[in-house]
């Protein structure tokens, strides 16, 4: 009986022994305890310095310079920022061809030229889709857009798209996008939509 009744006490001195135990260690603090995760390196597929490059058929239509059709790269540098998103720089460059009509029976080929430098943000929304908003500063050349005048203007420029990782494989990616580039000028805006295929590395 004695022995039975110790392992009783026993027992139930077991649930207010723990009890006491844990009210002896500080809880953890919310504040740090979300600065730390803050700090963690990410464990995403990306991470560090991103590289691309992409290149496809584009379209040009502005009021000043007509429109014209022809093919756009792309240079991209990014920085992770976090494991969705990603701080983008592009360099873009266009080369366009529009056919001017002289007369009723001739005419002529006419090239523009459009290139940009956006800095903006590359964020997934899902696994293998993603969302991209940039802004800058845009340049076209014009030919004979101005009394039979080559015109050169700089403009602000503004961007976005939406593309979708097709292939990965270790740290390269294969993608399709579609993207425009919109300038604004004293003449009105002027719109690159551009479809292209692009690779990238991170």
């Amino acid at each position: 009986m004695k022995l039975a009744a110790i392992v009783l006490v026993t027992i139930a001195l077991l649930p207010s022994a723990a009890s006491a135990e844990d009210d002896s260690q500080p809880s953890a603090d919310p504040e740090a305890t979300r600065a730390g995760e803050a700090n963690l390196e990410s464990l995403a597929r990306r991470r560090g310095f991103t590289f691309g490059a992409s290149l496809g058929p584009s379209v040009t239509i502005g009021k000043s310079t007509g429109t014209g059709t022809g093919a756009t790269l792309s240079l991209r540098l990014g920085q992770v920022a976090t494991p969705r998103t990603v701080i983008s720089f592009e360099l873009n460059g266009s080369a366009q061809l529009r056919r001017i009509a002289l007369n009723e029976t001739e005419s002529e080929l006419r090239t523009n030229s459009v290139a940009s430098f956006l800095a903006g943000a590359q964020f997934w929304f899902a696994p293998s889709m993603w969302i991209r908003i940039s802004g800058g500063f845009g340049l076209t050349t014009c030919q004979k857009c101005k009394d039979d005048m080559d015109t050169r203007r700089g403009t602000l420029a503004g961007g976005g798209g939406l593309g979708i990782d097709i292939v990965r494989w270790r740290g390269t990616v294969l993608v399709v996008e579609a993207y425009n580039v919109t300038q604004i000028s004293k003449d009105g805006l002027q719109t690159t939509l551009v479809s292209a295929i692009a690779i990238s590395f991170d």
